[in-house]
């Protein structure tokens, strides 16, 4: 960053969710276990996946996801921590990492002439160190969609014209596309707009197979631009995971 006062509040933002992260997540965590009720109003998800990845390296994924917030509020988010690329000596030593966290506030439709599936999202990232971190703000608009094999999928389109940074803007898709009851393909595609250089693809497909209800296997393809620009990383490559879903 070229100034001080940046930094520091990319710092503050930092401090902000890993505090949520690290305190008020497990703790409503470690509640949610013991309150029925409280699993029935926030409709809570948690998740630990085990990657292991083509380019010799492994991901430990962790993530959240609470419904219903005060406020209206929802929060959604991850965090993967990686071991070094291209290292097979080191493959489980996990040393870089990537987060991403978001508070999703889903608009009232009687604000909207009844148009429903409006969001306001803001959208926290940051990896290896706090001079990485970027707050995104934007819309984002979900809404079913009908497969031609009769099941019921879901698309999430987002924009986010402000970035913290000020390099530039992101739009991108989520998709949820359930193949049987327990076989499907999500993930997600974002394309970052960078001012004064080559735009980047961050892409991810991923086909899910639930064993039960908490145990699932994941083949997920992997393409960052941004690793791929970097001559000492490789921006493509497949990983196998094994996953818990509460």
């Amino acid at each position: 960053m070229k100034s001080v006062l940046p930094r520091h509040r990319n710092r503050i933002t930092l401090i902000a969710f890993l505090a949520l992260s690290c305190f008020y997540v497990p703790s409503l965590s470690a509640r949610i276990m013991v309150d029925n009720k409280l699993r029935e109003e926030i409709e809570p998800n948690f998740g630990l996946i085990y990657y292991f990845d083509s380019r010799s390296y492994n991901t430990f994924n962790i993530f959240t996801g609470i419904k219903h917030l005060p406020g209206r509020l929802e929060f959604w988010g991850f965090t993967d921590i990686h071991g070094a690329q291209r290292d097979p000596s080191q493959r489980f030593d996990l040393t870089r990492y990537f987060m991403e966290y978001r508070l999703i506030y889903p608009i009232n439709p009687e604000r909207l002439f009844g148009v429903t599936g409006i969001e306001l999202e803001a959208e926290f990232n940051d990896f290896d160190g706090p001079g990485n971190s970027k707050l995104r703000v934007g819309v984002t608009y979900k809404h079913g969609i009908t497969l031609p094999w009769r099941t019921q999928g879901g698309l999430r389109w987002r924009v986010h014209p402000y970035e913290s940074v000020g390099e530039g803007y992101q739009v991108s898709v989520l998709y949820a596309l359930p193949l049987s009851s327990n076989l499907k393909i999500t993930g997600f595609a974002d394309l970052n707009v960078i001012q004064n250089a080559k735009n980047r693809w961050v892409v991810e497909p991923q086909l899910t197979w639930h064993v039960n209800e908490h145990f699932n296997i994941r083949l997920e393809l992997r393409y960052n631009a941004f690793e791929d620009a970097n001559m000492s990383m490789d921006g493509i490559g497949v990983a196998l995971g094994l996953g818990f879903l509460n």
